[in-house]
């Protein structure tokens, strides 16, 4: 699915599918046209400003933390691994940010930490145990080896908080900031209260928001990932329209 995705959703694939034909089919003039209108879109797409709009959403869609509320523990959703030429298995980037994240919160407020990541590819070892290596001190931490995604991580939570006898409570977020939104939204559902405590990601000044970058095309990816998920999981029912006013 996801090579599909790649294939014919993700920037600039489709305006690379979109010229194609009209190289096919079109007249010099048509083909003349589309190509000063597709450099435009490309030109615009690549503005970090335009990637900072489209992510907005999805970073604006969770409350932000508030001390006044009661806190259960800090949840940290791991972001897949990869295996080096000798055959070690590292977390990925995503996940050492929003892990080191979450241990940092979980001390400033004294609260448990969860690291929530199954196995995800085959013959590699559960995300969280390899997530938790990176950490130096693991006693105040839980980690989750069943969970496989988003939806999964929210379900079994209610089974994890029981069995630690963690009291109820906000659980504060450590995501990368455009995944908070799915997250959150898949948690409500399942009744749990939401907060942040900052983001993981943050924006360059206004000046160098209007200079074309290399980076703008994967920021703008990774949001139509989150929207086709959260698109994805309301059909599913995964994530009840509910959650959205709570």
């Amino acid at each position: 699915m996801k090579n599909l995705l790649q294939t014919f959703v993700f920037f600039p694939m489709p305006l690379i599918w979109f010229m194609f034909i009209i190289l096919l089919v079109g007249s010099k003039q048509t083909i003349y046209f589309f190509f000063r209108v597709i450099f435009l879109v490309l030109f615009i797409l690549s503005l970090p400003i335009f990637s900072s709009f489209f992510e907005y959403p999805l970073k604006k869609g969770v409350d932000s933390f508030s001390k006044e509320k009661n806190l259960s523990m800090v949840l940290v959703p791991t972001a897949g691994v990869y295996e080096d030429s000798l055959g070690n298995w590292h977390a990925s980037k995503d996940t050492i940010l929003r892990t080191m994240k979450g241990y940092d919160i979980s001390k400033k407020l004294r609260i448990p930490l969860l690291i929530s990541g199954g196995i995800t590819i085959k013959g590699a070892p559960a995300e969280s145990l390899i997530a938790i290596k990176y950490l130096s001190d693991t006693n105040a931490v839980i980690v989750d080896v069943e969970s496989k995604n988003t939806f999964q991580s929210a379900r079994n939570l209610r089974k994890i908080v029981k069995n630690n006898k963690i009291k109820n409570g906000t659980i504060i977020l450590a995501t990368s900031s455009i995944h908070n939104l799915r997250t959150s939204l898949a948690l409500r559902t399942n009744g749990f209260d939401v907060g942040i405590y900052g983001n993981i990601n943050h924006d360059r000044n206004f000046i160098s928001q209007l200079i074309p970058h290399r980076n703008s095309f994967a920021r703008i990816n990774g949001s139509i990932y989150e929207y086709l998920g959260i698109i994805k999981y309301i059909f599913t029912g995964y994530i009840n329209y509910k959650a959205f006013f709570k």
